[in-house]
């Protein structure tokens, strides 16, 4: 089972449309998913509880909400909506399954659980994260997550502009060449 995982830096637009396509909080206005992690409190007033340099509307949340409820997408969440396609992210068999409580972003709930249900592939489009700002925490456990994957026999590609699997200089520590990505 191959599984896209997509955010919205660079490159997300070259990112299939057909296939498992998983998604992240409000993206889901721009293209179609399947599955979207919103991994904050679906019921919690959002306006103005995100506050590193942009908010997410209460407008445009909402509305990407009644967007997966209304084209039957499932949301994982932190919590529920009885009779709903939001469900809550079963974080405990995660970690008991993983031996591990390391996440930092949806994109690593996003792994953790491709992995949990049994992707065999798993492609990532749309995830830059630079070295500054909730990038800086961000990055190293989405590469855990991958290092996990690819230790369980999953086949992972990173696609397009992307800071993931480079480290700050873009070489090959000792050596003098640029550092490429195979994977």
């Amino acid at each position: 089972m191959k599984i896209n995982i997509i955010g919205s830096a660079p490159e997300w637009q070259n990112a299939p449309t057909d296939g498992i396509c998983w998604g992240f909080n409000t993206h889901i206005l721009k293209r179609p998913y399947n599955v979207v992690f919103d991994m904050h409190d679906i019921n919690r007033e959002s306006s103005g509880f995100r506050n590193n340099g942009w908010k997410l509307s209460k407008h445009k949340h909402d509305e990407s909400i009644d967007l997966c409820l209304d084209r039957d997408v499932t949301v994982f969440s932190l919590g529920s909506v009885k009779d709903s396609t939001i469900i809550e992210y079963p974080l405990g068999e995660i970690c008991k399954y993983f031996d591990t409580d390391y996440f930092s972003c949806g994109a690593a709930y996003a792994i953790a659980l491709a992995l949990y249900q049994g992707a065999t592939e798993i492609d990532i489009w749309g995830i830059f994260l630079s070295f500054g700002d909730e990038h800086a925490y961000q990055k190293p456990c989405i590469e855990y997550w991958i290092g996990r994957a690819q230790g369980m026999g999953v086949k992972v590609e990173v696609h397009g502009m992307t800071r993931l699997l480079k480290n700050l200089r873009d070489n090959i520590y000792g050596y003098n060449y640029k550092q490429k990505v195979r994977l």
